[in-house]
């Protein structure tokens, strides 16, 4: 299992800088992702990238040692195990009026 370093740096009250891709581009994330960000958030929650777009932007998030974080469409059951099972260490999802 992965250490997740963003969890122990947040917990320890350590500033944790990091951003959002809103395209699917896992070669942005590679070329950014080393550059010192602790997490990068892949914003799916008002763009197109859909469930595959999300997992190959995970996966080069997680390449570079910089945690994936997901914003995920809406809060419905069906939907929040979709985008776990895409490797993010977490999600953030919109409240329910929101959707």
């Amino acid at each position: 299992m992965r250490t997740n370093t963003l969890k122990a740096k947040l917990q320890a009250g350590e500033t944790v800088p990091g951003g959002f891709v809103n395209f699917p581009s896992p070669q942005f994330v590679e070329v950014t992702g080393p550059v010192g960000p602790d997490f990068v958030a892949v914003h799916a929650e008002h763009r197109p990238l859909g469930e595959h777009g999300v997992h190959t932007t995970c996966l080069a998030v997680d390449s570079v040692g910089v945690a994936p974080i997901v914003r995920a469409p809406r809060s419905a059951p069906g939907v929040i195990p979709r985008y776990f099972d895409a490797g993010p260490l977490g999600l953030r999802v919109p409240t329910q009026g929101c959707a």
